[in-house]
């Protein structure tokens, strides 16, 4: 039983860390290299596909992102879409789509292979975890469209 509630407490306490701590911009210290790790994912992505405002964008073109070095993203099992949310702005909806990683990229495929001709879209990126373990808690966003023709 003491063992069942030092757990408890345990998880608790890991649960208040992510959602008070890290969600404030906080810092977290890794116990094995005693390294402080930052979580703003701006700092963590060295380029970004589509470059931001971009409206010349082709429909087949690829939606990726490629981390530093130092950030290399894992796929975990759940991940889907959970890294990469594209917004269709003309009607709000998602565009459905699988998440794939090679080495230090990150590319988002949409399932219907091909986004809509002359068409505003949102890209956010969020929800990556690095081999580190360090989850990075902010999202980044950009704007780009698609060609007319």
């Amino acid at each position: 039983m003491k063992t069942l509630k030092g757990l408890m407490v345990c998880m608790v306490t890991v649960l208040a860390l992510v959602f008070f701590g890290c969600a404030a911009g906080a810092k977290i210290k890794t116990a094995a290299t005693d390294q402080v790790k930052t979580l703003d994912i701006a700092k963590a992505i060295k380029a970004k596909t589509p470059a931001p405002g971009d409206s010349a964008v082709k429909p087949d073109a690829k939606i990726r992102v490629t981390f530093k070095k130092e950030f290399l993203p894992i796929q975990r099992a759940s991940d889907t879409t959970a890294v990469f949310l594209i917004r269709d702005l003309s009607t709000d909806n998602l565009v459905a789509g699988v998440t794939e990683f090679d080495g230090d990229m990150a590319t988002f495929k949409p399932i219907l292979d091909k986004l809509k001709l002359a068409t505003p879209y949102q890209i956010t990126v969020q929800n990556v975890t690095g081999k580190d373990g360090i989850q990075l808690i902010d999202t980044l966003s950009w704007q780009i469209k698609t060609l007319k023709k």
